[in-house]
């Protein structure tokens, strides 16, 4: 199978293949990152927490009315009621209209949520465990600009993983990102564990 052709449909998939592909080199990394970057996976998003009673029509509906849609596909949830919606735009600002737009947004009297697909699969590679912390307690639908913006006083972001749990805004996620040194990591655990951002309180800790 077609790597790129393959991962943009298996986000699960493509964490793997990347991951592995990699360790190979810095410059495979690259070409592989430029190739996502210019694919259709870049146009894609993912809305969580939709309710089920709505049909694939009205789903489309929904998007339309913000961004121009391509195609879209449905799964339901496992305790049903809702399910979760994976669409492709016409663009790439498409795509970041409809998040922008939708996120947090109220459908039937669920709140949705929504990221893009991208936000997925960028900075991969394993965190060096000297120069890393872990980041807990973040809002479920956190991008990596997000987590950028609590890192800008402690120097570039190296690399990110973002891991999110559960299908809804009542579970979190949790940030591995490695920082340009050690002295920046340790000052960032010292200085931010505890504190409030984005309306929650963080927990900071090293992740060697």
């Amino acid at each position: 199978m077609n790597l790129m052709r393959g991962v943009a449909r298996h986000g699960e998939q493509l964490r793997a293949e990347l991951a592995s592909i990699h360790c190979f080199g810095g410059l495979r990394w690259m070409c592989l990152q430029s190739q996502i970057e210019g694919s259709e996976f870049e146009r894609r998003a993912w809305f969580r927490n939709v309710p089920s009673s709505l049909t694939k029509e009205d789903i489309a509906s929904w998007l339309g009315r913000v961004a121009r849609v391509e195609k879209l596909l449905t799964k339901e949830d496992e305790k049903g009621g809702t399910r979760q919606v994976y669409a492709q735009f016409l663009s790439r600002e498409d795509a970041s209209q409809a998040v922008k737009a939708l996120q947090g947004s109220s459908l039937k009297g669920l709140k949705v949520t929504a990221f893009l697909s991208l936000d997925q699969v960028e900075d991969f590679g394993a965190p060096s465990p000297l120069t890393s912390l872990v980041i807990d307690n973040l809002p479920w639908n956190i991008d990596q600009n997000a987590v950028k913006e609590i890192l800008e006083d402690y120097g570039p972001v190296t690399k990110l993983s973002i891991k999110r749990v559960g299908p809804s805004t009542e579970t979190g996620c949790s940030v591995v990102v490695e920082l340009s040194s050690r002295k920046k990591m340790l000052r960032a655990c010292d200085e931010l564990d505890l504190a409030s951002k984005l309306g929650t309180t963080i927990r900071v800790r090293r992740a060697g």
